[in-house]
């Protein structure tokens, strides 16, 4: 996940980050995903119809992402396909 925050402020905009990566357990229409190296945190990713999956954090103040960045919400997929990773990685 790599999330972020955008806002304005006099000096132009301005933006804080987050981001995790890992693996989630999948059972019927919903993920869970334990970002490593944080404490309680606990992502949950529920696929629902028309392409859309639902995002919630247990815990969010503990899944160190930046100040306001969370990554709660409900998501559209828009590319279908086999995700392609970096060879790197």
């Amino acid at each position: 996940m790599n999330l972020t925050y955008e806002y304005k402020t006099s000096s132009g905009p301005m933006a804080n980050v987050g981001e995790a990566s890992g693996e989630a357990t999948i059972e019927n229409d919903t993920a869970v995903f334990n970002p490593p190296d944080t404490q309680e945190c606990t992502i949950t990713i529920k696929f629902l119809r028309g392409n859309k999956v639902n995002v919630s954090e247990d815990h969010t103040i503990n899944c160190g992402f930046g100040m306001n960045v969370s990554s709660e919400g409900t998501y559209i997929k828009i590319k279908s396909g086999k995700p392609k990773f970096d060879s790197d990685n």
